[in-house]
């Protein structure tokens, strides 16, 4: 699962593209790999933006999300925003395909200015029914994780920095004995680089 955001909390104004590269350096239950990150944004109405993102990190990781401002200071520098995601990913640690949905926290500070900080949480529930023996047997998966970046530019294209890091359990659930088991715990870490072009 790609930790990376490629985002601030401010949405794209109306009609606005916004395409995002990136370059990732990851850790995963201890495995490490290198992997290219990219992103496509797309402004609403200046208060809402939607996007699609697509890591290339183990067996690929596919998102869909949708963004919202909820706060904006009254000099229009700082944005607190949220939303909800999609997720397609295959865990080749154990196998699984999952899919679910993410449900984010977006802080973003100092926007007009060369530097800009920013900051998510976000709360991952995800299922792959696919790994079980019948229909019955279900697993999921609980994730956590935050990224920490800075983005550098006041031209169209911008660079940008992060440091993000997920922490998540994994538990099998049975329909017909009502049973549910515990059995993995999974971190991953993420340093990613990269461009974002505005047009």
């Amino acid at each position: 699962m790609s930790t990376s955001m490629m985002q601030t909390a401010k949405p794209l104004k109306g009609l606005e593209n916004q395409y995002s590269i990136g370059i990732s350096q990851y850790s995963y239950n201890g495995d490490y790999g290198i992997a290219p990150d990219f992103q496509y944004r797309r402004g609403i109405n200046g208060k809402s933006d939607f996007g699609l993102s697509y890591s290339m990190g183990l067996y690929g990781h596919f998102r869909a999300d949708y963004k919202r401002s909820i706060w904006v200071s009254k000099d229009r520098t700082d944005y607190l925003s949220t939303g909800v995601g999609l997720d397609l990913w295959y865990d080749d640690w154990n196998g699984y395909l999952y899919t679910g949905f993410t449900a984010p926290l977006y802080m973003s500070f100092n926007h007009g200015k060369r530097f800009v900080p920013y900051f998510a949480q976000r709360f991952t529930f995800a299922v792959d029914q696919w790994s079980g023996s019948s229909l019955n047997d279900w697993d999921y998966l609980m994730a956590y994780s935050g990224v920490a970046g800075l983005r550098i530019g006041e031209n169209l294209t911008k660079m940008f920095v992060e440091l993000s890091y997920s922490i998540s359990n994994d538990y099998d659930f049975n329909l017909t004995t009502q049973s549910r088991v515990w059995y993995s715990y999974n971190s991953s870490f993420q340093l990613t680089f990269g461009f974002m072009i505005l047009n």
